[in-house]
């Protein structure tokens, strides 16, 4: 399945979003993932629906992962007043 993916130049995307993308959005993403080169010129997208991520997307294509989550950029907030000494030494008292 691979080879034949490569063959006939198709690249698989997965986006996963948290509630259901219209037609008109997946076009435009798809457009916009041809036209910066990420993807070859076919694209076989598979749309997930995941209430975890909060808002925002996630998109995977082959080794690379783009991920704009409501919940992704939450962590990653949490992290950074964890390593912040004066932040996490207010909230602890």
């Amino acid at each position: 399945e691979n080879q034949y993916r490569v063959l006939k130049n198709i690249s698989s995307v997965r986006i996963t979003t948290a509630s259901a993308l219209d037609e008109a959005t997946v076009a435009r993403i798809k457009d916009k993932l041809i036209e910066s080169k990420v993807v070859m010129e076919n694209v076989d997208i598979q749309l997930v629906v995941d209430e975890e991520v909060l808002g925002g997307f996630k998109v995977e294509t082959g080794d690379k992962l783009y991920d704009a989550t409501v919940r992704f950029k939450l962590e990653q907030l949490k992290k950074q007043f964890e390593g912040n000494l004066y932040v996490s030494q207010i909230i602890a008292k």
